[in-house]
Protein backbone atom coordinates (compact mmCIF):
# COMPACT_ATOMS: atom_id res chain seq x y z
CA UNK A 1 0.00 0.00 0.00
CA UNK A 2 1.48 3.60 -1.34
CA UNK A 3 1.23 6.79 1.54
CA UNK A 4 -1.06 7.85 -1.44
CA UNK A 5 -3.53 5.00 -1.51
CA UNK A 6 -3.52 5.26 2.37
CA UNK A 7 -3.86 8.94 2.68
CA UNK A 8 -7.28 9.36 0.52
CA UNK A 9 -8.86 5.78 2.16
CA UNK A 10 -7.74 7.84 5.74
CA UNK A 11 -9.29 11.10 4.46
CA UNK A 12 -12.22 10.14 3.04
CA UNK A 13 -13.19 8.56 6.66
CA UNK A 14 -12.18 11.68 8.36
CA UNK A 15 -15.46 13.35 10.54
CA UNK A 16 -14.28 16.84 10.67
CA UNK A 17 -15.69 20.01 10.46
CA UNK A 18 -14.95 22.05 6.97
CA UNK A 19 -12.18 24.35 8.30
CA UNK A 20 -10.44 21.09 9.33
CA UNK A 21 -11.39 18.99 6.70
CA UNK A 22 -9.78 21.99 4.12
CA UNK A 23 -6.47 22.20 6.58
CA UNK A 24 -5.78 17.81 6.17
CA UNK A 25 -6.53 18.50 2.81
CA UNK A 26 -3.92 21.07 1.91
CA UNK A 27 -1.80 19.62 4.18
CA UNK A 28 -1.71 16.53 2.14
CA UNK A 29 -2.15 17.12 -1.19
CA UNK A 30 0.12 19.91 -1.35
CA UNK A 31 3.16 19.33 0.91
CA UNK A 32 3.19 15.22 1.93
CA UNK A 33 2.19 13.53 -0.81
CA UNK A 34 3.88 15.30 -3.75
CA UNK A 35 7.54 14.48 -1.54
CA UNK A 36 6.25 10.68 -0.12
CA UNK A 37 3.11 9.51 -1.88
CA UNK A 38 4.84 7.38 -4.05
CA UNK A 39 6.49 5.40 -1.10
CA UNK A 40 5.02 2.19 0.11
CA UNK A 41 3.91 2.72 4.03
CA UNK A 42 6.17 0.04 5.33
CA UNK A 43 9.37 1.99 3.45
CA UNK A 44 9.28 5.61 4.93
CA UNK A 45 11.31 5.98 7.74
CA UNK A 46 11.86 8.60 10.29
CA UNK A 47 14.68 9.74 8.74
CA UNK A 48 12.88 10.46 5.77
CA UNK A 49 9.89 12.18 7.65
CA UNK A 50 13.25 14.27 9.12
CA UNK A 51 14.11 15.15 5.59
CA UNK A 52 9.91 16.45 4.44
CA UNK A 53 10.19 18.82 7.19
CA UNK A 54 13.59 20.22 6.35
CA UNK A 55 12.16 20.19 2.78
CA UNK A 56 8.96 22.53 3.82
CA UNK A 57 10.98 24.41 6.19
CA UNK A 58 12.24 25.87 3.08
CA UNK A 59 9.37 27.65 1.33
CA UNK A 60 6.88 27.71 4.60
CA UNK A 61 6.54 28.92 7.53
CA UNK A 62 7.24 27.11 10.77
CA UNK A 63 4.03 27.16 12.23
CA UNK A 64 2.49 25.74 8.56
CA UNK A 65 5.24 22.90 8.48
CA UNK A 66 4.08 21.89 12.48
CA UNK A 67 0.56 21.40 11.14
CA UNK A 68 1.51 19.57 8.40
CA UNK A 69 3.64 17.11 10.55
CA UNK A 70 0.43 16.61 12.81
CA UNK A 71 -1.63 15.72 9.44
CA UNK A 72 0.98 12.95 8.61
CA UNK A 73 1.52 12.06 11.84
CA UNK A 74 -2.38 11.39 12.75
CA UNK A 75 -2.34 9.58 9.23
CA UNK A 76 0.56 7.28 9.86
CA UNK A 77 -0.46 6.13 13.63
CA UNK A 78 -3.99 5.30 12.10
CA UNK A 79 -1.99 2.85 9.70
CA UNK A 80 -0.47 1.24 13.55
CA UNK A 81 -4.22 1.50 14.67
CA UNK A 82 -5.04 -0.68 11.40
CA UNK A 83 -1.81 -2.83 11.45
CA UNK A 84 -0.12 -2.27 8.18
CA UNK A 85 2.36 -0.29 10.07
CA UNK A 86 4.12 -1.80 13.33
CA UNK A 87 5.53 1.55 13.99
CA UNK A 88 4.98 5.20 12.98
CA UNK A 89 7.72 7.02 11.44
CA UNK A 90 6.64 10.20 12.79
CA UNK A 91 8.96 9.65 15.80
CA UNK A 92 11.62 12.30 17.55
CA UNK A 93 10.89 14.50 14.59
CA UNK A 94 12.79 17.80 14.81
CA UNK A 95 10.44 20.59 14.09
CA UNK A 96 11.29 24.24 12.95
CA UNK A 97 10.82 26.58 16.13
CA UNK A 98 8.24 29.60 15.84
CA UNK A 99 10.10 32.76 15.51
CA UNK A 100 7.09 35.03 15.51
CA UNK A 101 6.91 38.16 18.01
CA UNK A 102 3.76 37.82 20.41
CA UNK A 103 1.24 39.28 19.51
CA UNK A 104 0.66 42.87 20.70
CA UNK A 105 -2.94 44.20 21.19
CA UNK A 106 -4.40 47.07 19.42
CA UNK A 107 -4.16 50.65 21.99
CA UNK A 108 -7.58 52.32 22.11
CA UNK A 109 -6.35 54.74 19.68
CA UNK A 110 -5.54 52.38 16.88
CA UNK A 111 -9.23 50.64 17.41
CA UNK A 112 -10.62 54.23 17.20
CA UNK A 113 -8.95 55.05 14.43
CA UNK A 114 -10.02 51.73 13.06
CA UNK A 115 -13.67 52.75 13.90
CA UNK A 116 -13.18 55.71 12.47
CA UNK A 117 -11.70 54.50 9.15
CA UNK A 118 -14.20 51.88 8.10
CA UNK A 119 -17.42 52.77 6.24
CA UNK A 120 -20.16 53.66 9.47
CA UNK A 121 -22.30 50.81 8.71
CA UNK A 122 -19.02 48.34 9.81
CA UNK A 123 -17.62 50.62 12.95
CA UNK A 124 -19.91 48.48 15.50
CA UNK A 125 -18.01 45.36 14.43
CA UNK A 126 -14.69 46.88 14.93
CA UNK A 127 -15.77 47.66 18.53
CA UNK A 128 -17.50 44.31 19.30
CA UNK A 129 -14.59 42.92 18.14
CA UNK A 130 -12.00 44.81 20.17
CA UNK A 131 -14.33 44.64 23.64
CA UNK A 132 -15.35 41.39 23.36
CA UNK A 133 -12.63 39.12 21.66
CA UNK A 134 -15.07 36.79 19.55
CA UNK A 135 -13.45 35.09 16.32
CA UNK A 136 -14.24 37.46 13.77
CA UNK A 137 -16.67 34.16 12.16
CA UNK A 138 -18.40 34.30 15.61
CA UNK A 139 -18.97 37.72 14.94
CA UNK A 140 -20.49 37.46 11.35
CA UNK A 141 -22.74 34.47 12.86
CA UNK A 142 -24.46 36.36 15.40
CA UNK A 143 -28.18 38.00 15.05
CA UNK A 144 -29.78 40.49 16.62
CA UNK A 145 -31.61 38.24 18.73
CA UNK A 146 -28.21 37.17 20.24
CA UNK A 147 -27.47 40.88 21.99
CA UNK A 148 -28.89 40.80 25.63
CA UNK A 149 -29.23 44.61 26.01
CA UNK A 150 -30.20 44.78 29.42
CA UNK A 151 -27.41 41.91 30.90
CA UNK A 152 -25.19 43.49 28.20
CA UNK A 153 -24.07 40.01 26.69
CA UNK A 154 -23.92 38.16 23.47
CA UNK A 155 -24.67 34.97 23.52
CA UNK A 156 -22.22 32.45 20.73
CA UNK A 157 -23.81 29.99 19.38
CA UNK A 158 -22.60 29.88 16.09
CA UNK A 159 -20.17 30.65 13.04
CA UNK A 160 -20.32 32.35 9.76
CA UNK A 161 -17.61 30.29 7.65
CA UNK A 162 -15.51 31.56 5.38
CA UNK A 163 -17.40 29.74 2.66
CA UNK A 164 -20.28 32.11 3.76
CA UNK A 165 -22.31 29.11 5.23
CA UNK A 166 -23.53 28.72 8.68
CA UNK A 167 -21.80 26.11 10.74
CA UNK A 168 -21.07 25.41 14.73
CA UNK A 169 -18.54 27.34 16.75
CA UNK A 170 -15.31 25.98 16.57
CA UNK A 171 -15.44 23.38 19.34
CA UNK A 172 -18.08 22.48 21.61
CA UNK A 173 -16.64 24.88 24.50
CA UNK A 174 -16.68 28.25 22.01
CA UNK A 175 -20.71 27.85 22.36
CA UNK A 176 -20.86 30.58 25.29
CA UNK A 177 -22.74 33.90 26.39
CA UNK A 178 -19.66 36.65 26.45
CA UNK A 179 -20.46 39.77 28.51
CA UNK A 180 -19.56 43.14 26.72
CA UNK A 181 -18.90 46.56 28.36
CA UNK A 182 -21.45 49.71 27.88
CA UNK A 183 -19.41 51.11 24.99
CA UNK A 184 -19.85 47.86 22.90
CA UNK A 185 -24.00 48.00 24.28
CA UNK A 186 -24.39 51.62 23.28
CA UNK A 187 -22.41 51.27 19.79
CA UNK A 188 -24.47 47.66 18.81
CA UNK A 189 -27.62 50.25 19.78
CA UNK A 190 -26.39 52.59 17.47
CA UNK A 191 -25.93 50.47 15.34
CA UNK A 192 -29.55 48.70 14.92
CA UNK A 193 -30.78 52.14 15.32
CA UNK A 194 -29.37 52.98 12.04
CA UNK A 195 -29.28 49.90 10.01
CA UNK A 196 -32.70 47.45 11.54
CA UNK A 197 -33.36 44.24 10.98
CA UNK A 198 -34.31 40.98 12.67
CA UNK A 199 -31.38 38.83 11.15
CA UNK A 200 -28.03 38.67 11.18
CA UNK A 201 -26.33 41.72 13.00
CA UNK A 202 -24.17 42.62 10.34
CA UNK A 203 -25.09 43.27 6.96
CA UNK A 204 -24.61 44.36 3.77
CA UNK A 205 -26.73 47.42 2.11
CA UNK A 206 -28.46 45.06 0.31
CA UNK A 207 -29.64 43.29 3.05
CA UNK A 208 -27.42 40.32 2.74
CA UNK A 209 -25.39 39.26 5.66
CA UNK A 210 -21.39 40.68 6.16
CA UNK A 211 -19.48 37.44 4.46
CA UNK A 212 -15.80 37.09 5.81
CA UNK A 213 -14.24 37.46 2.34
CA UNK A 214 -15.82 41.17 2.09
CA UNK A 215 -15.10 42.07 5.68
CA UNK A 216 -11.55 40.82 5.14
CA UNK A 217 -11.01 43.60 2.33
CA UNK A 218 -12.85 46.36 4.32
CA UNK A 219 -10.51 45.33 7.41
CA UNK A 220 -8.01 45.49 4.80
CA UNK A 221 -8.51 48.83 3.71
CA UNK A 222 -8.73 50.25 6.75
CA UNK A 223 -5.43 48.53 8.53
Amino acid sequence: TTVRQYAVAWQSAQVTREHSTRNTDVALRLHVLPHIGGRTLGSVRPSDMQALVKTLSATLAPGTVRETYKVAGRMFAAAVDDRILAASPCHRIRLPRDDRPEVVAPSVEEITALAGTVQPRYRALVVLLAGSGLRIGEALGLNVSDVDFLRRTVKVERQRLPSGRIGPPKTLKSARTVPIGQVVIDELAAHLAAYPGGGPLFTLSTGKPLAYRTWRSIWARAA
